[in-house]
């Protein structure tokens, strides 16, 4: 028994929200079940499944099921909840490949399943990197997942790598993971996120605005491997708070780790561009006295006598403008000289 393809659905932010808002209003069961089949197919939500099961209308419409039928639609939302696609087979087998444990998933809702069981072991992979790092193993280099893993978990054929590298890729490119495909050696390489500096290494930094001298001091110290991988929805059963938890108090270390570098940055910044200026008064002081002194040269090498026209007559009998004439005589001669200006 195959369940119907559901119609195509709307990628677009208003189309997400209009599904959504479609188990605010009175749902009758069948509608029910026809909302969360398009919600399982829809190719832009990853999460929020199990948010559905608390609105008051998707409860009401629940408690007109049997408690067979309403377990099995719980348990399907649950599946894509936190779910994955080899809890997914192992209840399709205990019922026989009926309905009476989960729901018959048609391609679009499976491919979907696949995409969120990546995440699920992509995560897991991430927690085992950073606990091994912690021990001092070397946790960055377990960030590499291979293939015949996934497709194990996945349950694919070993032997079709371009269906799970199509999948991979979907998952990518939907912002599931951030990771590249290593054909050479076959696996799912994790993108690490980049490594901030500590508290004592951003102090460090901020102590090299005074001429440069500490700089080859300054010391970085990496916080710890973890990547990026969209994070799915908690399963209170499976004490998953007390992870989230943790999750949060790590991103809050990280975020301070992250002011606190940009806030000594911002600080080496501003005593820089105080030297700056003050570096720049002095030259500009400098330059201001260059052509007074050269003026004062000149004037030396003139007798001591400085000249505000820039036309000097010259007695070539020794004076100096019309007294020349009158005191030397008629046979003196004058002409006229340039005089520099500076």
């Amino acid at each position: 028994m195959t369940a119907a393809s559901p119609p195509p659905a709307d990628a677009s932010s208003a189309g997400v929200a209009a599904l959504l808002s479609s188990f605010d209003g009175p749902l009758s069961p069948a509608l029910l079940q026809s909302l969360l089949r398009r919600l399982f197919a829809h190719p832009k939500i990853h999460s929020g499944f199990i948010d559905i099961l608390r609105r008051p209308s998707v409860s009401a419409s629940l408690a007109q099921l049997p408690q067979e039928k309403r377990d099995v639609v719980v348990r399907t939302v649950e599946l894509f909840a936190f779910g994955t696609v080899g809890e997914y087979e192992r209840c399709r087998q205990q019922s026989g490949g009926d309905d009476d444990v989960v729901w018959t998933l048609n391609e679009a809702q499976l491919e979907k399943l696949r995409m969120l069981s990546v995440v699920t072991v992509v995560r897991g992979q991430i927690e085992q990197a950073s606990s091994s790092r912690g021990e001092g193993n070397g946790g960055i280099n377990m960030l590499s997942i291979p293939y015949s893993r996934l497709a194990s978990e996945l349950h694919l054929p070993q032997d079709d790598l371009r269906q799970l590298e199509d999948l991979l890729i979907q998952c990518i490119y939907s912002n599931l993971i951030s990771a590249k495909l290593d054909q050479s050696s076959k696996s799912l390489r994790i993108e690490p996120h980049v490594a901030l500096l500590s508290q004592s290494g951003a102090a460090t930094s901020s102590s090299t605005s005074e001429g440069g001298a500490n700089k080859d001091k300054n010391t970085t110290t990496a916080a710890e491997v973890h990547g990026s991988v969209f994070t799915r929805d908690i399963n209170i059963k499976r004490k998953q708070v007390s992870q989230m938890i943790s999750t949060i108090e790590q991103f809050l270390h990280h975020s301070t780790t992250l002011l606190s570098t940009l806030e000594s940055a911002f600080t080496a910044s501003q005593i820089g561009r105080k030297e700056d200026e003050i570096r720049w008064t002095e030259v500009n002081k400098v330059l201001e006295e260059i052509p007074l002194k050269i003026r004062g040269e000149a004037s030396v090498e003139r007798g001591g006598s400085g000249f505000s026209d820039p036309m000097d007559v010259v007695s070539m009998s020794g004076g100096r403008g019309m007294g020349g004439d009158l005191m030397g005589g008629g046979n003196s001669r004058q002409v006229k000289r340039s005089k520099r200006r500076f």
